[in-house]
């Protein structure tokens, strides 16, 4: 897509969507006008803003992939719907469409397995295509989290509620429909109209990621071994097996080429760190993984394709609904069926990139802790007094008692606090008389417990003064110790609250019940659920 980008700004989006809708034969099969068709594709770039991931880029990468998941071979997949067949026996389509290198398709056999779009009526591919090219049109680059903590006015026009998808299905919809010169639908008739209106709205609504757990959970209820699987001949089903393609599309990052992969995760930790500058400015909490001055790229991408990622991809697969090819069977692999082992390139892309960030994980932790060992060894080095403000010094007048104690002709000044029977000293005075005597060490300074003053005098120190000084040291190296605790117990509440926090805005119950396991030797992602 970053070559296509280059070769086809500014209008990269309307030149693939213009490609992408000819080699489907919606063209034909609508009437839709070009005119209108290329004036609409080039007011929605323009409504594109130039963030570093939620781009124009961005929105031609999704169509892209909704594209190459319904057009794409998948071994052993049936298309059951003959009537509704127009993708592949009444078009034009090109399934080796240059386009679609994105994922290695030179892998995939296109002649083992049905497509997807084969189980489509054509109106639903057409709102599908349209919506992947809307979904994120507007998008200031701020998350719906940002935008409803600082009351921005998209927040209060939505209620607090999928905000942002809420403005680029509406913001998108008005510019397709308020000027004729635009409307490249203008042609269905008022059922296709609003069949295809409805269809377009709840797939772009489906991207927020708030929806993603119970989408998932929809759709595998109708996977799992007491489902029926998808009834094609049901429309609400179909639109779940479209509303997952868009997801998919959506979050793909870590499916593509590691070289794509980094590109898009760069682009995307760029826009990040732009939101937390900007929730630093407005002294507002800085949003987990946005935060430039502690960077954590790999526990980001570790998090995300354990949690969206693989669990979505899971779903996908176990459905057999991705592309793919038949490999033969490799020996003492127990798995594969009929002699036969179906591979995705998706998957192997997938596991390529998690294994990378694993390592990189572990880099990032072994970081983490030389940089919290510093910062406590820093904080045990500039431990201060309780009663002064600068650096503490029992440990040298320690030392120094530990000599005197060797030689009784010393009459080096040592300070001694304690309280007479029934009396309390002033902190403030404790301060002032501490801060006195580590200044000034010309005489021994002890304080009257009854007259609560500091009395100076010059004899030799007697053995309780030695023992007053030892006493002071054990309470020194105990508040050093407790400094430490409190350090430690610092840096392990940071790591809670952030593994709490990390993707609180993605899901509100199931985040924590889910979590994916990649097994080394097998091609498939493994979704546990802990009960």
């Amino acid at each position: 897509i970053f070559d296509a980008m280059k070769i086809m700004q500014p209008h990269l989006l309307s030149e693939v969507a213009q490609k992408i809708f000819h080699s489907a034969g919606l063209f034909q099969t609508f009437d839709l006008p070009i005119n209108e068709f290329i004036s609409f594709f080039h007011a929605l770039e323009a409504g594109y803003f130039d963030n570093p991931y939620h781009n124009c880029i961005h929105a031609t990468d999704v169509l892209q992939g909704v594209y190459y998941l319904t057009t794409k071979p998948i071994p052993g997949f049936v298309q059951v719907m003959d009537a509704f067949r127009k993708m592949s026996t009444q078009s034009d389509i090109d399934p080796d469409c240059d386009i679609m290198n994105e994922f290695n398709t030179d892998e995939v056999d296109n002649h083992d397995g049905g497509i997807l779009a084969g189980n489509f009526p054509a109106l639903e591919l057409l709102a599908l295509y349209t919506a992947a090219a809307m979904h994120d049109y507007n998008h200031p680059g701020r998350t719906n989290a940002f935008l409803v903590a600082t009351n921005h006015p998209l927040a209060i026009l939505y209620n607090d509620r999928s905000v942002l998808e809420n403005h680029h299905a509406a913001a998108s919809w008005k510019l397709l429909t308020h000027n004729s010169k635009l409307n490249f639908v203008k042609n269905l008739d008022k059922a296709e109209f609003n069949r295809f209106r409805y269809l377009v709205l709840e797939a772009i609504l489906a991207t927020d990621l708030k929806r993603h757990f119970d989408l998932i959970a929809e759709f595998n209820g109708k996977n799992d071994e007491m489902g029926a699987g998808i009834n094609w001949l049901d429309e609400n089903d179909r639109l779940l097996v479209t509303q997952m393609c868009i997801k998919l599309s959506d979050i793909c990052g870590p499916m593509k080429p590691t070289t794509i992969h980094l590109d898009w995760t760069r682009r995307i930790t760029d826009e990040f760190y732009e939101q937390g500058d900007e929730e630093l400015a407005q002294h507002l909490v800085i949003s987990p993984y946005m935060d430039r001055r502690a960077p954590q790229l790999a526990k980001l991408q570790d998090s995300f394709i354990n949690h969206l990622v693989g669990p979505l991809c899971n779903s996908m697969l176990r459905a057999n609904l991705l592309p793919g090819k038949r490999i033969a069977h490799i020996e003492g692999n127990d798995e594969a069926e009929n002699g036969d082992e179906i591979v995705s390139p998706l998957t192997q892309n997938l596991k390529t990139n998690m294994a990378l960030w694993k390592v990189r994980l572990e880099e990032e932790n072994r970081q983490l802790e030389l940089s919290e060992a510093a910062a406590i060894e820093g904080a045990d080095d500039s431990t201060t007094c309780r009663s002064s403000n600068k650096p503490c010094k029992l440990d040298a007048i320690s030392e120094q008692a530990d000599g005197e104690e060797e030689s009784e002709d010393t009459h080096e000044p040592v300070v001694k606090f304690y309280h007479g029977e029934g009396t309390k000293l002033d902190d403030n005075r404790v301060k002032q008389s501490t801060t006195e005597t580590l200044c000034n060490n010309n005489h021994n300074a002890s304080i009257d417990p009854q007259s609560q003053t500091i009395s100076k005098t010059g004899s030799s120190r007697s053995s309780g003064e030695v023992t007053n000084t030892r006493r002071r040291s054990d309470e020194s190296e105990i508040q050093r110790g407790d400094q430490l605790r409190k350090n430690r117990e610092l840096i392990n509440e940071r790591r809670r609250k952030s593994d709490e926090t990390a993707y609180r805005r993605y899901s509100d119950h199931e985040q924590q019940q889910r979590h994916v396991s990649f097994t080394p030797h097998e091609h498939l992602i493994v979704l546990e659920e802990n009960h």
